[in-house]
């Protein structure tokens, strides 16, 4: 009768031999799947719905932080210059009145002078997607009221019918040549039918902001 022949490890045990250990084959854990890719049509479907569920309007309201003057580099923004601004960076606001307003820091003479509101709000971020709503031209006179000035605090409201909304994609691979155009999925900017209110309560100075020598700091420029 032929021999059957018996794997190695079985041939040393029916020996009386001891079969060598055999480290257990372990498993490694499953690797998390990647975060799926936010694309362009995915945000543009949340901003859709962001605007349906503010179809009747959008309030920006800010009572937090100070306005502070802004100024040229190289120019002494007293009241002798063309005009007199001022923002607050964090907040995405900036006001103007003309130069003569820093003459009568009253609450009529704020009204008197007042020029143009711009806002620049964020409005949310997804991934590496920003999308920010901004005024579709500077809310004018007409469309501002100084409600009061009392104790060196401003609180006006401004209105606005339409609006920008603009999305930027914020990837190393999205980054625009200089003087070229933004490459495709990278950003969008619409403009919408959408009733802005903007409300601000905030300090403003009211002394002129002098950047013709030294220009250090974040108000000269």
């Amino acid at each position: 009768m032929k021999a059957l022949a018996l794997p190695f490890s079985l041939f040393l045990f029916a020996c009386g031999s001891t079969a060598p250990s055999v480290e257990p084959t372990v498993t490694p854990p499953p690797v998390p799947s990647v975060a799926t890719e936010i694309t362009q049509e995915t945000i543009e479907t949340e901003v859709d719905a962001w605007l349906a569920a503010n179809a009747s309007g959008y309030a920006i309201e800010q009572t937090e932080g100070e306005l502070t003057q802004h100024c040229p580099v190289g120019v002494n923004c007293d009241a002798s210059f063309t005009y007199f601004a001022v923002m607050n960076r964090a907040a995405g606001l900036y006001l103007s009145f003309d130069g003569d307003a820093l003459n009568n820091m009253t609450l009529e003479g704020l009204r008197e002078h007042v020029s143009y509101l711009n806002f620049n709000r964020q409005l949310m971020t997804r991934g590496d997607w920003v999308v920010q709503l901004v005024e579709l031209s500077p809310i004018d006179k007409a469309n501002i009221t100084i409600e009061s000035f009392e104790n060196g605090v401003i609180t006006l409201v401004g209105t606005s019918a339409r609006a920008r909304l603009i999305g930027t994609n914020t990837t190393p691979e999205c980054e625009p040549m200089a003087d070229g155009p933004m490459a495709d999925g990278c950003g969008f900017s619409r403009i919408v039918d959408l009733p802005i209110t903007v409300r601000v309560s905030m300090a403003i100075p009211s002394e002129g902001l002098d950047c013709s020598g030294d220009t250090s700091g974040d108000h000269c420029g």
